[in-house]
């Protein structure tokens, strides 16, 4: 099976009466990287939608990807904090002497549970979100924090055979672009 990419054929629809244009990986790809994709959003729908395509990535409104973004956090959070167990209520009443609640039982006021899923989220999304750098940009990302993590700015300037500034740019505004897209 393969993935689908769905983009409107017009920027400025805003989700109404919309024109799909069908793309592959490649063109996909190729669109995140330009220009043209700048202030787009999409959203990443399962198999269940469409039973011949693993993934389908589909643009949309603002308002309809911060909502499948608060849906999919929580997916990740839920199915990190319980790969084979089902929902359990907090709620639910515990014991036989004294009618204590879950919550009275296991409440660890040291964890922070929203910061957890949150960070799990966000590792979960991360090569989504490098994914939409340009090339150059995208190139510093992976090579300074994943392939030669231990070096040296000037380093990785060499073996890409450019000046130290001209990388040293090239990461910083990945990482600009990189906190924009989290903030989103």
């Amino acid at each position: 099976m393969a993935n689908k990419y769905l983009i409107w054929n017009d920027a400025a629809c805003g989700g109404k009466n919309v024109e799909w244009i069908e793309m592959n990986g490649r063109e996909f790809f190729r669109f995140l990287n330009s220009g043209e994709s700048s202030g787009r959003r999409f959203i990443m729908l399962g198999s269940d939608i469409c039973p011949e395509a693993d993934v389908i990535f589909i643009e949309a409104t603002e308002a309809q990807y911060k909502d499948w973004y608060t849906n999919y956090c929580h997916h990740c959070y839920v199915k990190k904090a319980m790969p084979e167990a089902g929902p359990l209520s907090l709620d639910m009443s515990f014991g036989d002497e004294e009618s204590a609640s879950l919550h009275e039982i296991i409440a660890d006021v040291t964890v922070h549970v929203e910061s957890a899923a949150i960070q799990a989220a966000l590792m979960n999304i991360l090569p989504y979100a490098i994914s939409t750098l340009n090339q150059n940009r995208r190139e510093a990302v992976t090579l300074k924090y994943f392939k030669y993590c231990g070096k040296a700015d000037r380093e990785i300037a060499e073996i890409l055979g450019i000046e130290e500034k001209a990388f040293v740019k090239r990461k910083n505004r990945a990482l600009d672009d990189l906190r924009k897209f989290f903030k989103k």
